[in-house]
Order: structure tokens, then C-alpha cells, then sequence
């Protein structure tokens, strides 16, 4: 269980599991890790998508799950320590964290809009960011998810490019929305839009996307998957999408495309047996050089991880990479935290 994730890097195991239920012991599991020198990998769900899980060089497997209690509230949380890729955050992941809570919205409503072409899916999108819509939630389909998750889910949905939008906040508000969503996706020859308002009607339209994952490994039975993970910026989504997607084709792999389009953010989601990794490794390396040459960056979710690291100093330059790893030696002298990853 803690050798496994949901990515298509080989996990080695570590050589043992600690489980831990507070802080105090934490510190005294990194303690003698420290003075060891065995290097210390956190757990949580297992749901990384670059390998950050994998004991590369052996050790401990920090299991935190077990840090699932509401100890306090607080109005101010000071000295409280971000950073990404497990190499350092057992500190952000045992702290006690203040959240800003905001109240339900009155009303929730979700629709699902469907396309003739990608282009004008993404058009659609890029639209509705730059009218000011305040939508809380953009997410697009290509034909081939949307056919994907149709025979894995038993749905009914139109194969067609498609975009999930859902719009949160008084009735007026979502009124006024709704009426400027419609206008746009008009714009954009919509085929086919169906909105939602009740919990159960939104979950149902949701189900495409909840389960492209799944229903896209399901095209090659016992697949691999791996999910690519670029963002760029708003104004070259359409072309980098619709070259993508060429590209794909030109290739002759299997691939799905989905994303957060919101913010410029989406993945290929491609299944693999071991024989098809290295034309699935040079198909994810030339998009990532068109997202890098679009003014974008090669992970908007996942990390570097073990998949990326080649790129992070030609996203960043050296100099950057030269600043993150003294980082890195001043805070790990020993290189137990997580080692393996990011560089």
C-alpha cells in the first residue's frame, strides 16, 4: 500500500511503515531519522500522479493519516511553512491550519455545454474568463472522454467537446449568469446545454468527469496511466489544446483530454502498456516544450516529482534551481526528506 500510487512510475517500497497520531511523534520518528540518516518519505492519501511516494533510495514511510483531529481555532496562524513536493512539508502537514470558512451559496447551479470542436469549446471558455463571469467552477471534456465515460458509466451524454460550468451565488446573481453564459456559448454555436440545480441533478452531470480517469485507463485493459499536467496562459489555450490534440492523433495513441480550463490548466490522459512508454514518454515531452514555449509551465498540479525533474531548470533557468537546492541543502543537510524528487 505504501509503494503504490496513482502514477506510472515503478514505486519501490519503503523498508518500513510509521504511523503516526501526533506531532510528538513525528519529531521523534524524524529524530531518529535523522540521526540514522534514513530517509523519511510522508504518506497521505497515495494519490500522486509523479511518484512522490516512492522510496527511490529506501526508508521510512511517514504515514499521517492518522493526523485527522481538529485540535483548535485560532484567529492567526503565524510561521506556517508552504512548500510542495513532500521534500519538506511534514512541517505544513502536522500544523495546526486556520481555514476561512464561507457560508453555502444560496444557490448552485451546473451546466454542461456541448461543441461542435475543440476550438470552440475552449473559445467558450477563454470567453467567460475574460467577460468577468465569476464561475467557481470550468472544466472540459474532448469528444473521445466524453465517449470514454459513456460506455465505462452507462451514460447518455453527447459525444461531443464539452464544457462543465457551474455558478455559485444568490438567485439573482445566477440569473444574471446564466443568461450571460447562454448568450456566449450561442456565440460559439453551443450544440447542446443542460443545467442543474438540485444536488442530485448536478452530481448526475458530473459523472463524465468524475470518472475520466478510470474510464480512460478502461480503454486499454490493464493500462498504465499516465496524466500530464501543463497550464498556460489563457490566451494560447485554444491553439496548445487543439495542437495537442493533433498531435495526439498524428501519433496514433490512445489519449483523452480534460482540465481545469479555468485557469489554463489540463491534462492528456493517456493508457499504456509497458511497450507503448517510450512513444507515451516522447508524446508528453513535446507537450510540455510547446507549453514551456507558450509561456506556460510543465506541471499547473502535479509536480515535478520524478517525471518532470529534467525540466524544471529549463523552466526556471539554472540560477533559480541553483537557489531552490540550497534551499534544499540548508533545510535536509542529510537529504532524508524525500530524496529522489524534484532534482
Amino acid at each position: 500500500h505504501h509503494g503504490k500510487d496513482e502514477s506510472y512510475h515503478s514505486a519501490p517500497p519503503p523498508d518500513a511503515v510509521a504511523f503516526v497520531t501526533s506531532t510528538d511523534e513525528v519529531s521523534k520518528v524524524l529524530q531518529i531519522c535523522s540521526e540514522a540518516k534514513t530517509p523519511v518519505i510522508p504518506f497521505g492519501a497515495g494519490s500522486s500522479l509523479e511518484g512522490h511516494i516512492s522510496a527511490v533510495c529506501g526508508g521510512i514511510s511517514l504515514d499521517l493519516t492518522g493526523l485527522n483531529a481538529i485540535l483548535n481555532v485560532i484567529k492567526y496562524l503565524e510561521k506556517l511553512f508552504f512548500c510542495s513536493q513532500d521534500i519538506h512539508n511534514i512541517h505544513f502537514s502536522t500544523a495546526q491550519v486556520e481555514l476561512r470558512l464561507h457560508g453555502v451559496p444560496e444557490l448552485q447551479r451546473l451546466a454542461v455545454c456541448s461543441f461542435p470542436s475543440i476550438q470552440q469549446a475552449v473559445d467558450t471558455c477563454t470567453a467567460i474568463m475574460q467577460m468577468g463571469i465569476p464561475v467557481a467552477r470550468m472544466e472540459f471534456m474532448d469528444e473521445h472522454t466524453m465517449a470514454a465515460t459513456n460506455k465505462y458509466s452507462k451514460l447518455h451524454n453527447a459525444e461531443l467537446p464539452s464544457l462543465v460550468i457551474e455558478l455559485n451565488g444568490t438567485a439573482d446573481d445566477i440569473e444574471n449568469q446564466t443568461s450571460m453564459v447562454e448568450a456566449l456559448t450561442e456565440e460559439y454555436d453551443v450544440q447542446k446545454v443542460e443545467w442543474a440545480t438540485s444536488t442530485e441533478d448536478r452530481a448526475e452531470l458530473m459523472k463524465a468527469r468524475h470518472a475520466a480517469w478510470y474510464a480512460t485507463l478502461n480503454l486499454v485493459p490493464g493500462s498504465r496511466g499516465l496524466s500530464t499536467d501543463v497550464c498556460v496562459p489563457l490566451s494560447k489555450l485554444t491553439q496548445v489544446i487543439v495542437d495537442t490534440q493533433a498531435d495526439l492523433q498524428s501519433s496514433n495513441l490512445i489519449g483523452n483530454i480534460v482540465g481545469h480550463v479555468g485557469d489554463g490548466n489540463f491534462h492528456v490522459m493517456l493508457p499504456f502498456v509497458p511497450a507503448d512508454y517510450p512513444q507515451i514518454q516522447a508524446f508528453s515531452d513535446r507537450l510540455i516544450e510547446r507549453a514551456l514555449a507558450a509561456g506556460g509551465t510543465c506541471t499547473g498540479e502535479h509536480g515535478i516529482g520524478l517525471g518532470k525533474k529534467k525540466y524544471l531548470a529549463l523552466e526556471h533557468g539554472g540560477a533559480t534551481t541553483d537557489v531552490m537546492r540550497a534551499i534544499k541543502a540548508a533545510l535536509d543537510p542529510h537529504e532524508i526528506l524525500n530524496p529522489g524528487k524534484l532534482f
